[in-house]
């Protein structure tokens, strides 16, 4: 019609007198009724596709995506301050454990030491060799530092380790300390001494013992020999080798029995959060944060399928549609011409300097009234022709001959059951018998007869399709939207499945969801959920092999604080004077002797030892020798000084230098055989070789200090490794709680507002898309109806069907960009997301 209008303004006025052509007016005209129009449907489409259709999961993942991410990583929290709590509570334990062995050990020391200060003080004890060769000013060295660290040991298995907040002990161990069923002895140095019994608690009883021992630090200097005749030494002597030593070995059992039970606690713990969190909470909220993407991606493909379900020669306008750039214009006037595409395409005549590239959409009713006629008539030249330049270039072919651009047919898929159009027109001109098939818009009926008459009124092939009713052959061809077979649901039943799987059909398209947008979505949240599979699986691991340790720190605490006890019932042995006395502490001493020897075998070779048959806790200990190549070395293969102090190291040539130098099996060994003779001998050999033989001196020289600290050391082997495994655990998990912090803050960066971002983009690129359309398409009902048929489907509806015919494209709905490839029998095209 533009171009004939043009034509007739030619024809009937001068254009030389106004200086502006009648085509130039019609065609600014054009373009405000276009871009007027345009603008108005932009907004509509807009308000559609980036209405609540999409704006609604799109929200609803957003939001329900935080209070996911705020659930997983609250229970990861909750988890890890669980663990940590437990950790710091095996720590604890652990610790109580050696630390009421060292007690213990210092109780014992307190002890002797006592008993050294008053027996070397005496006028007949002339030699000073062995421990009297120490100083007055030395024991009482050894005794107040022996008082400090007993002190230090008794007040943290009572009250904790802060100063700010007290530990209170489990049950029964604090029943232990706390119960008055002790019975201990109090020595009164009245006119007539007497001993008066009292009864009190592990507290009590280790507290009245350390009050003793300061007290002997101001009476020992100061009364000398006569200390032995003082209420506290007989204190310290009779309770801290009696009641007070056996209610410590009480508490030690029940402490090691609580702490093996914290481990199984501490496992089942970590089996139950295993359950809670990796399995029950982080699968629920990786299921429905699948769910939310699967409804966001399922309204993102409406969008999709309103641009899909267009006519293939509409879709293949979209995809080829140039773009003109006036040669001789400013830029305004470039952005004016630009949109002379958009309002209808131009046709009729061309002349020589003006090269139209018109698409295979809906000509104008003038000129199929032409084709009809079979004019080739061209319009008269117009004054100042312009030039257009085309961003895709065409090839000089056959389509650029009028007459072939005329004879032109497009078939879409539902056109194929056509009869009257089953012969494609080739690109070669008819046969004058033959005529020129008209172009009709998509979806308007063919008339019943040729008799020139304009046909009725374009209307949308997707009205058609979404209207409901099944279109006869030749009559209005409807677009296909089914889920299901190609021959309209006939099959929905036996290809339910399949069609459910593979997404949606339009006009011989296949439309189907993007799992590379699910993929990216749920990777992250599986990967996370298998990291904390992982974490727990290696902390049970790691807990399993907590026990056999356990054990054997407690067998090395008894081996401590039971050689610190041979060392005083050895000393009391060869510091008394009557064969009365001598025969009581040759019995403990073998005694000892036997304990302690059971309990270094359980601690090398493993097994139940003899003080552990009736205690409280009775679970076997591991062979040490074999657990830990460490404790092996430092008992066998160490050719080192165990003393802490190097500068007391003995030196080359000395008699005990190669036993102190090769391990403390050996040292271990020579004590037993030691004190063992001594057991064995007689009682004048004891007064004439008492503290001065070899047995005792054996033991000061060696036993005092290489062995003793060495035991001190390998024992330490057992608490830092405790120690060290637990500290893994927790290290593991944290590590894990700063990676779960960042991995959230990356997928709100990198995963989830980018998509949110690309799918508000998208929308408002498909509605610029859809704004292009002819206006002989009622885009605006296509839109409604897709989305109004489509409503179903995201709500988990039955699956529509339609009929279609042609071939099927795969179209991936996360494919980027608009383009298709012409083909009749429905091409594939990429839709952009």
């Amino acid at each position: 019609d533009k171009g004939s209008e043009a034509g007739e303004s030619s024809a009937e006025g001068s254009q030389s007198a106004s200086g502006i052509t009648t085509s130039t007016d019609m065609q600014s005209g054009s373009e405000l009724i276009i871009d007027s129009r345009r603008c108005r449907l932009l907004k509509a489409l807009t308000k559609q596709l980036a209405g609540p259709v999409l704006m609604t999961p799109m929200e609803r993942l957003r939001l329900h995506s935080y209070v996911l991410l705020v659930v997983m990583v609250t229970t990861h929290v909750v988890a890890y301050i669980v663990i940590s709590v437990l950790i710091s509570e095996q720590y604890h334990e652990i610790k109580l454990v050696h630390r009421q062995a060292l007690a213990m050990d210092r109780s014992q020391l307190i002890a002797v030491r006592a008993m050294m200060g008053a027996f070397c003080e005496r006028a007949n004890v002339t030699a000073k060799v062995s421990v009297c060769a120490n100083s007055l000013s030395f024991t009482m060295k050894k005794l107040r530092e022996n008082v400090n660290l007993m002190e230090m040991h008794h007040q943290y298995v009572f009250l904790g380790d802060s100063r700010k907040a007290v530990t209170k002990l489990m049950p029964e161990v604090y029943d232990i300390w706390t119960s008055r069923q002790l019975e201990y002895h109090s020595y009164l140095d009245t006119a007539q001494p007497r001993v008066l019994s009292a009864f009190g608690g592990a507290w009590v009883l280790g507290n009245r013992y350390i009050a003793a021992a300061r007290e002997a630090l101001y009476w020992l200097p100061n009364i000398r020999e006569n200390y032995r005749l003082h209420r506290t030494y007989q204190f310290l002597v009779d309770n801290g080798l009696g009641p007070l030593f056996v209610v410590y070995a009480r508490s030690l059992d029940l402490l090691v029995d609580s702490a093996w039970k914290a481990v199984d606690q501490l496992r089942i713990a970590l089996i139950t959060l295993l359950v809670v969190e990796p399995l029950f909470v982080q699968c629920c909220c990786l299921a429905y944060e699948w769910i939310l993407v699967q409804r966001l991606e399922r309204a993102r493909l409406v969008g999709i399928l309103a641009m899909v379900g267009l006519p293939a020669p509409v879709l293949r306008q979209l995809a080829t549609k140039e773009v003109k750039v006036l040669d001789d214009s400013d830029d305004d006037d470039d952005d004016g011409d630009s949109d002379n595409d958009e309002g209808g395409e131009r046709d009729g005549a061309a002349s020589g300097n003006e090269k139209m590239l018109v698409t295979a959409a809906t000509p104008t009713a003038a000129a199929q009234d032409d084709m009809r006629a079979g004019g080739d008539g061209e319009a008269p030249p117009l004054p100042r022709p312009l030039k257009f330049r085309s961003i895709k270039k065409s090839e000089p072919d056959a389509s650029s001959d009028p007459r072939v651009k005329a004879g032109r047919r497009v078939r879409t898929p539902p056109e194929a059951a056509d009869g009257a159009a089953n012969a494609l027109v080739s690109g070669e001109p008819p046969s004058p018998g033959d005529g020129v098939p008209e172009l009709l818009p998509p979806g308007v009926r063919r008339p019943s007869s040729a008799g020139g008459k304009r046909p009725a009124a374009a209307t949308s092939t997707a009205t058609a399709a979404f209207s409901g009713s099944a279109p006869s052959k030749g009559g209005v061809v409807g677009m296909p939207l089914r889920r299901g077979s190609r021959d309209g649901g006939s099959n929905s039943r036996l290809n339910g499945r399949e069609s459910r799987a593979r997404g949606l059909h339009i006009n011989g398209k296949q439309l189907v969801p993007s799992a590379a947008t699910v993929t990216k979505f749920m990777v992250p949240f599986v990967l996370w959920n298998v990291a904390l599979v992982i974490v727990y699986v290696v902390s049970l691991l790691q807990l399993n092999a907590m026990q056999g340790p356990l054990a054997s720190l407690n067998m090395a605490s008894h081996i401590i604080y039971r050689y610190t006890r041979v060392r005083a019932i050895a000393f009391g042995l060869v510091s008394q004077d009557d064969a009365t006395a001598r025969s009581l502490w040759r019995e403990m001493l073998r005694t000892e002797l036997r304990y302690f020897e059971s309990e270094y075998d359980a601690l090398m070779y493993g097994g139940i030892p003899i003080t552990q048959i009736d205690s409280v806790f009775k679970q076997a200990v591991p062979a040490s020798t074999f657990a830990s190549t460490s404790f092996a070395s430092e008992f066998f293969r160490s050719k080192r000084c165990f003393q802490y102090d190097p500068e007391e190291c003995l030196r080359p040539g000395d008699e005990y230098y190669e036993v102190t130098h090769n391990g403390l099996d050996v040292m271990v060994r020579r004590m037993l055989a030691e004190m063992n003779l001594l057991v064995a001998d007689a009682d004048e050999d004891i007064v004439t070789h008492g503290y001065n033989g070899t047995r005792y001196i054996y033991m000061y020289k060696v036993g005092a200090n290489d062995l003793y600290e060495g035991l001190q050391q390998a024992a330490q082997l057992f608490v830092d490794y405790s120690i060290s495994r637990y500290g893994q655990v927790g290290t593991l998990h944290t590590i894990l709680l700063a990676v779960t912090i960042a991995l959230v803050l990356l997928y709100l960066l990198f995963i989830l507002w980018p998509h949110l971002a690309r799918l508000r983009k998208d929308a408002t690129r498909q509605s610029a898309l859809l704004s292009h359309v002819p206006p002989e398409v009622d885009v605006r009902t296509h839109v409604r109806a897709v989305f109004k048929r489509s409503s179903g489907w995201q709500k988990g509806g039955r699956p529509l069907a339609g009929r279609g015919r042609g071939g099927s494209a795969v179209i991936t709905a996360a494919a980027a960009g608009a383009g298709s490839s012409s083909g009749a029998d429905g091409g594939s095209l990429a839709a952009g997301a």
